[in-house]
């Protein structure tokens, strides 16, 4: 018995005849190729309200894992608020002012510099925490005088040797300061 003989057929199979993208994916065809891409320039620009940040969504990519994954706006603003923040040694006025960018400041100072805190409203939410080493001299802290800001409602606060204490800006457009947490 023979074998048949091989049989080689090229067939075309067509790409569906009615095809659509929408939102960000683009779909085009060069030569008979098929293109499928992803453009921003069709999303809009929004800021969303911190109401929505629990059910509206950011794409993250995870380099280790090699995939994406969704996270909320609610998650991610608290993980950049708490996680990963800065740390900045206090040793003398020459660290001062606090800028807009610090987030954890330690002191160890022979004097106390009195540092101003700046205004809640300049702070977008984000807290300051504040360590007075031991062995440190006390530190008074005191809000930006133009401000009208409090500490719940005290009007300065002293630091001693060994004390940490997180401020917590609130500006709701009507009430303004800090919160002690």
């Amino acid at each position: 018995m023979t074998l048949p003989p091989n049989i080689r057929v090229n067939a075309s199979a067509p790409f569906p005849s009615l095809i659509k993208a929408t939102g960000p994916l683009t779909l085009t065809k060069a030569n008979g190729i098929w293109t499928v891409g992803f453009s921003f320039a069709t999303l809009g620009i929004e800021i969303p309200s911190a109401q929505n940040f629990p059910s509206d969504y950011v794409l993250v990519y995870d380099s280790i894992a090699g995939g994406f994954f969704q996270m909320s706006l609610a998650t991610l603003s608290s993980t950049l608020l708490s996680g990963g923040r800065l740390q900045r040694s206090i040793t003398a006025a020459d660290n001062l002012p606090i800028a807009a960018n610090d987030s954890i400041l330690n002191f160890n100072a022979t004097t106390d510099l009195t540092p101003t805190v700046p205004p809640a409203a300049s702070r977008n939410g984000a807290p300051l925490t504040f360590k007075n080493l031991p062995g440190s001299h006390m530190q008074t802290l005191s809000p930006t005088a133009a401000s009208g800001d409090s500490f719940d409602g005290e009007a300065t606060i002293e630091l001693t040797p060994g004390m940490d204490l997180t401020l917590r800006p609130y500006d709701d457009g009507v009430n303004d300061g800090y919160a002690i947490a």
